[in-house]
């Protein structure tokens, strides 16, 4: 039986195995082999990776899909990326936009190009690695100064209140756990500043979002 997070090889029997499995995963299969047959991509291996994100490889060639909640968040992915790279960023991954995204289940899926993982881990103690991740991130706003004109739909904005309110009740939510490892004094303290930190936050959010701050 076909099992949604292995890696298949791409064979007659894969079709076979997919046919046992749930209906929704066969339909997206099968509109997946057909993305993939249309854009030139001869899969031999198809892997879950998690959620949206699965990985395909072929003889010399890798290539992730994923997963967009609409077509407007995968085009104005595809433009910045693009928008990016010919401002000399170099350090991104490239869309795949010579064929149109397939849909299922009110999702929108498109190819990624594959970036292999780097020899050496990233470490924050280390300065180089520091130094080094600064210079890419300052190369990547250099570069996407003027992506945004390109954006027909924007770039949302981060609602920063929202998201720490809601590690701070997921904080909350593992605190019988949590305190058996940490004292309970320290606890309230973290607590105490989690809140003020978020009343400060919230009083000051126009500035965050203020263009000119």
């Amino acid at each position: 039986v076909f099992k949604h997070r292995c890696i298949l090889g791409i064979q007659p029997t894969l079709m076979k195995a997919m046919a046992t499995n749930q209906r929704g995963d066969s339909v997206f299969y099968t509109r997946l082999l057909s993305y993939l047959k249309n854009s030139g991509f001869r899969p031999e291996k198809i892997q879950h990776v998690n959620g949206d994100v699965h990985l395909i490889r072929s003889e010399n060639k890798s290539l992730i899909i994923k997963g967009f909640s609409n077509y407007r968040k995968w085009e104005s992915q595809e433009i910045l990326t693009s928008v990016i790279k010919k401002n000399g960023f170099n350090s991104t991954y490239r869309m795949l936009a010579e064929e149109r995204p397939f849909d299922y289940e009110n999702k929108v899926y498109a190819g990624i190009e594959y970036l292999p993982p780097a020899k050496t881990s990233f470490n924050y103690r280390n300065d180089k690695n520091r130094q080094n991740g600064l210079e890419v991130l300052n190369q990547f706003h250099q570069a996407s100064i003027h992506a945004l004109p390109n954006l027909k739909s924007g770039i949302p904005l981060f609602d920063q209140h929202i998201k720490w309110r809601e590690r701070l009740l997921l904080f909350k939510e593992h605190l019988p756990v949590i305190r058996e490892y940490v004292e309970e004094s320290i606890l309230d303290n973290w607590i105490r500043w989690a809140e003020w930190s978020l009343s400060g936050l919230q009083a000051y959010e126009r500035l965050l979002y203020s263009e000119n701050s």
